[in-house]
């Protein structure tokens, strides 16, 4: 396993055998690592996926303004409330 220089790994996250990761990546919490990761990339997922665009970033971040909005349900619906959030769907 080869890891750049100024590259993240995030606990929990696992990297194949014979594994190169490029500079500037980030591997997000759990994700596993099974190919080689280019330059400047943000890896989610198992297996790890990167994100091209901010589009699944945009989604995690409206996700957890749902999830934290007071305004919109109680508490005990915030517990119970499931929403399956699927990060590569096109919008």
């Amino acid at each position: 396993v080869t890891i750049g220089e100024n590259s993240w790994l995030a606990p929990g996250s696992s990297i194949r055998n014979s594994v190169s990761i490029g500079k500037n990546v980030t591997v997000g919490l759990a994700s596993t690592v099974t190919k080689n990761i280019d330059d400047d990339q943000i890896i989610v997922g198992s297996p790890g996926m990167p994100l091209n665009d901010f589009t699944a970033l945009r989604k995690i971040c409206l996700f957890i303004t749902e999830l934290t909005n007071t305004d919109a349900m109680n508490l005990s619906e915030k517990k119970s409330k499931h929403i399956k959030l699927n990060l590569y769907a096109k919008d």
